[in-house]
């Protein structure tokens, strides 16, 4: 062999060893990117008040339920929310609209695979597409929505997802649902899962939500009279000692009634499995002339970044942040958000493919905190004379009847005067009703 014919060998086996190796039969690993956001009322000690499960932005009726029989809801006093009875006294955690994305390598044919993911504590009670649920108690008819236990396990099967399906999914205008869909992923396709099950039905995304009775990840302790928040670790049942994890942000925020908002960004923490103890302190106090108008879309681009940096992509942050505008951001009230550690929601919510892939979990923590002006108004509404009910039949429309007796935060100009006890019942905020009960447990 010539010089020259050994150099040019040489150069190519170099180029070779350089280029990214792919064995035989080696596919590109399938990217699977998850958000959601976990949600506590916490009272001045720290302690989750229950009943908070009311629907603050209702769900397409195509949504399924945990059982068949609730799967169409009528609007009427009573009805689900979160796919569980209104108020439920075991309910003192809310799992958010968690959204599953798909994203296979470029040009990759469509394939099946199996998701399975369980909640700890909790039921899993809506979800789209339709899947196969498992509750204690569902196989043999006998379930009710009893006591919630420590070691209640919920889950949810969707047996053959076919991914990469052109499949456009079901109409709708709900902004709750369509802002998700405003995400470059592959759609997906399910099939019928059970014989009674009629239908394929397709999305962008594969979608669930439910209730929980546990502990959030971060305690938030208020002392109304000198305004001081006290922020603990509580993550003993799901961390050992020797266990941490970080919370990479978390940020105070408080929105007024007028829209404007003022917020203070609080840093990082340590989260550990020993007994509770104080991670951070600040005050609950903003000075007037921290609201703003423009402080909403600072905090969003802030809380955008972070999502970014734990590996969402910028079209499934932006989408996280547009489904939860008003719940975030425009509804009055404070409450404390944090990035949830990935290693606490993968004990909590474990989850399982039947295919190899990467996946990055992306939550957000948030923590609904008691001010002073609701107490003031919960103090007002045990005083304040009570209106016969009669009026609640001048409004406008039935549903708006319902909706108003559903405890719903936003319903807009009802076109009636509003007695003034039901007024201070609507100023106290869409957890009005779990403030309430909580209210009227303590005084006998």
């Amino acid at each position: 062999m010539k010089s020259n014919q050994i150099l040019i060998v040489l150069f190519c086996l170099i180029v070779i060893a350089l280029l990214p190796h792919t064995s035989v039969g080696e596919e590109t690993p399938l990217i699977v990117h998850e958000w959601g956001t976990f949600t506590v009322l916490q009272n001045e000690k720290g302690d989750a008040i229950p009943g908070i499960n009311i629907d603050d932005e209702r769900l397409p009726g195509f949504c399924h339920n945990l059982l068949p029989w609730i799967n169409v809801r009528p609007f009427s006093f009573g009805f689900q929310m979160k796919g569980a009875p209104p108020k439920h006294p075991y309910v003192n955690m809310r799992l958010e609209t968690p959204v599953i994305y798909f994203h296979p390598a470029k040009g990759a044919a469509p394939f099946e695979i199996d998701v399975d993911v369980q909640f700890r504590g909790g039921w899993l009670t809506e979800f789209f597409p339709q899947a196969i649920p498992s509750v204690p108690g569902l196989d043999e008819h006998n379930f009710t929505f009893g006591p919630i236990k420590p070691d209640t396990i919920s889950s949810l099967l969707w047996k053959k997802v076919t991914v990469g399906t052109p499949a456009a999914g079901p109409k709708t205008d709900a902004h709750v649902w369509t802002a998700p869909r405003q995400v470059d992923a592959a759609d997906v396709t399910v099939g019928p899962q059970r014989t009674e099950d009629a239908k394929t039905e397709s999305d962008r995304f594969l979608f669930y939500r439910g209730v929980a009775n546990r502990k959030a990840p971060l305690r938030v302790k208020h002392e109304l009279n000198t305004s001081k928040l006290q922020i603990e670790s509580q993550c003993a049942e799901v961390f050992s000692k020797d266990q941490s994890a970080t919370i990479n942000a978390i940020w105070l925020m408080h929105t007024r009634s007028d829209g404007t908002t003022a917020y203070r960004e609080l840093g990082s923490a340590i989260l550990n499995g020993s007994a509770p103890a104080e991670l951070l302190n600040t005050s609950s106090h903003f000075d007037p002339d921290e609201y703003a108008q423009t402080n909403m879309p600072k905090l969003k681009a802030k809380m955008h970044s972070h999502l970014m940096k734990a590996g969402l992509f910028e079209d499934e942050a932006t989408a996280m942040l547009s489904t939860w505008e008003n719940a975030y951001f425009k509804s009055p009230g404070l409450r404390l958000f944090f990035m949830v550690p990935e290693q606490w929601t993968n004990s909590v919510l474990p989850i399982r493919f039947s295919k190899s892939v990467t996946i990055k979990r992306v939550m957000m923590g948030r923590v609904e905190i008691i001010t002073d002006e609701q107490r003031d108004l919960l103090k007002k509404l045990a005083t304040v004379e009570v209106s016969p009910p009669t009026w609640i039949q001048t409004l406008p429309a039935s549903q708006a009847r319902d909706l108003f007796l559903a405890g719903r935060s936003d319903f807009g100009d009802l076109g009636v005067p509003i007695p003034a006890d039901y007024q201070i019942y609507l100023k106290m905020g869409r957890f009005r009703n779990a403030l309430i009960l909580a209210e009227s447990k303590k005084s006998g």
